[in-house]
């Protein structure tokens, strides 16, 4: 049984949730096209985007035994 927790995302979250923003939609990567997908994948994987986000937006993380999943 998962035992969800949510709470608010803290500066300290953003190299997770980077890296799960990136994993989450790789899926759609044969969906887009080649310069699409790169410019895509450059701008999600480069860390001043989430710092930015973090920054500049109210962020909720979702924990399943401390591990963020979502």
């Amino acid at each position: 049984m998962r035992n969800l927790k949510f709470r608010k995302g803290t500066i300290k979250d953003k190299d997770k949730l980077q890296e799960l923003g990136v994993l989450s939609y790789s899926q759609h990567k044969h969906a887009m096209t080649p310069e699409n997908w790169n410019k895509y994948s450059s701008f999600m994987s480069n860390p001043e985007t989430f710092t930015y986000l973090m920054d500049t937006s109210t962020c909720f993380v979702c924990e399943n035994e401390k591990t963020i999943v979502g």
